[in-house]
């Protein structure tokens, strides 16, 4: 049970960090991006992909995010310009067709079968010791994301951010570069949904598309809009919150003697519930965005 609930920390770990990330994004920012799973797959790849070419796991790191940072200058770029409903559908796009790529393309990336033996931290450890170990590392990453991400809410630049999902007409007025900073937070974002794909791939030791399906990027979008969206602490609460229901509906699903894919449709529409009941309930999640006042 004890490693049950180590492995459930662990995993909620991870997809917070993504979920700070996309708060960075949608909460701050305003920006719907509905493609986040995109910069966590390159991560998870360059794990997959290190691991195959025997390189270690830091090479496979570094990689994942050059490339994520130059996949978010690149999208940053491409479709800066556009209406936030309008980048949502671009993102959600350009995730799709690189899954599908991927999907496909069997010589290197594993194609459907994705790719298997990724290299498990602290494997020659006992269980136990490797689950608090990948546990106490994921909480370190995750106090990284959430300094930086509470320094860029706090600066100018910040408030740049939030005048541009209020205001934006009067941001570009006051001389914002609106697609200069929706691609700056791109690319933070971005970079640390790579960082946590790594780490998904070595811990699970293995890598595919389906960290590049809907579902994920329905899971993560839950875990921001449940903790409050544009609350850094309350996207973590809510990774947590959503990770053990996802995690524990598994035992229902034994219970109830669901097959293996059923199981799986379970845990999608209760994610899926959690969502819409908070969007009707309560849409500014459990800790609500706090915005500093400032005397005039």
């Amino acid at each position: 049970m004890f490693n049950y609930i180590l492995d459930l920390l662990v995993l909620a770990s991870i997809f917070a960090v993504v979920a700070v990330g996309l708060n960075l994004q949608a909460g701050v920012s305003g920006l719907p991006n509905f493609g986040i799973v995109l910069f966590f797959g390159i991560g998870a790849y360059g794990a997959g992909l290190a691991t195959k070419a025997s390189l270690p796991w830091t090479v496979g790191l570094l990689g994942a995010v050059l490339v994520a940072t130059a996949a978010a200058l690149l999208l940053g770029r491409l479709s800066g310009s556009l209406p936030g409903t309008y980048w949502g559908i671009a993102t959600l796009a350009i995730a799709e067709a690189v899954r599908v790529i991927l999907f496909n393309q069997d010589s290197v990336f594993g194609g459907a079968q994705g790719i298997g033996g990724v290299s498990l931290p602290f494997a020659s450890l006992p269980e136990r010791t490797r689950l608090i170990l990948c546990l106490l590392v994921m909480i370190a990453i995750l106090a990284v994301c959430l300094a930086i991400s509470q320094r860029l809410i706090g600066t100018q630049f910040g408030r740049a951010l939030r005048l541009q999902r209020e205001q934006p007409e009067l941001a570009a007025s006051l001389g914002h570069d609106l697609i200069g900073v929706r691609t700056a937070i791109l690319i933070i974002s971005g970079a640390m949904a790579a960082a946590a794909g790594v780490f998904y791939a070595h811990y699970i030791a293995y890598t595919g598309t389906s960290e590049l399906e809907m579902a994920t990027t329905i899971t993560v979008w839950t875990m921001v809009v449940v903790g409050g969206i544009g609350n850094s602490y309350g996207v973590v609460l809510g990774a947590l919150l959503i990770q053990t229901l996802y995690s524990t509906s598994r035992f229902l699903g034994e219970a109830l003697n669901l097959s293996a894919d059923r199981t799986a449709s379970l845990r999608i529409m209760l994610i899926g519930f959690a969502l819409f009941g908070f969007l009707m309930l309560k849409n500014d999640g459990l800790l609500p965005e706090r915005l500093r006042k400032i005397r005039a």
